[in-house]
């Protein structure tokens, strides 16, 4: 390791970034929903046992894919095809309801 060089976690970065990067804290809050659904996807898969090769063969992935098929990126989760693709795999229905307070 370099001299003068720290290591330190995500959690830690993002902590420093949203204390001191200008406009940071605004682009991660405009994401929170991204956030909320992905985290809530993963959940809904890991509760269900599923793995990665299941839930991308579920979606009909080719099996060429699969390894190049790394995680969702924001362009992905956008795509409401994509929503509904991963949606029908884990069996699951998407409910909006009114945010609290």
């Amino acid at each position: 390791m370099k001299k003068g060089l720290k290591l330190i976690t995500h959690k830690e970065f993002h902590e420093e970034l949203l204390a001191n990067k200008p406009g940071y804290k605004e682009a991660f809050l405009a994401l929170e929903p991204h956030f909320k659904i992905i985290d809530a996807l993963i959940r809904a898969r890991n509760e269900k046992k599923i793995t990665r090769k299941e839930y991308l063969r579920k979606m009909r992935v080719m099996d060429e894919a699969i390894s190049e098929f790394k995680s969702l990126d924001s362009e992905q989760i956008s795509d409401l095809s994509t929503i509904g693709k991963i949606l029908k795999s884990l069996n699951l229905v998407f409910t909006v309801k009114p945010a609290r307070g």
